[in-house]
């Protein structure tokens, strides 16, 4: 009996520290992707993937060099390009500033910005 109770607890043990790993392991992940995105160059990848699937989607050639996303307050895109079906210029930005408040953007049913700026 003492023996049973013994494998019992061993199991349970072992299965508190799989699931304790696993959490530990999503945790780390979400943090490192998290991390990551803090980074300009990692936004960019992410907005360039974007872009590409917007463009194969509209029809429209769409291209971004860089995005800079400062969380909960601004956005910065450069070199936004986008051409329409016809192939003729339709947006030729060098930079896009957009000052938001966050809470706007979730709690709102429209979009509103603080302050949006256009450099061409």
């Amino acid at each position: 009996m003492k023996e049973e109770q013994n494998i019992t607890q061993g199991i349970k043990k072992g299965i508190a520290k799989a699931i304790l790993w696993v959490f530990l392991i999503l945790f780390f992940s979400l943090s490192v992707i998290v991390l990551a995105m803090q980074s300009s160059a990692v936004q960019t990848k992410v907005a360039q993937y974007g872009s590409d699937y917007l463009s194969e989607k509209l029809g429209f050639d769409i291209s971004i060099e860089k995005i800079n996303i400062e969380w909960f307050d601004q956005i910065t895109l450069s070199g936004l390009y986008v051409k329409n079906k016809d192939k003729s210029t339709f947006i030729d930005l060098k930079k896009i500033w957009i000052d938001y408040d966050i809470k706007q953007l979730i709690n709102d049913k429209s979009i509103l910005f603080d302050n949006l700026r256009l450099h061409c």
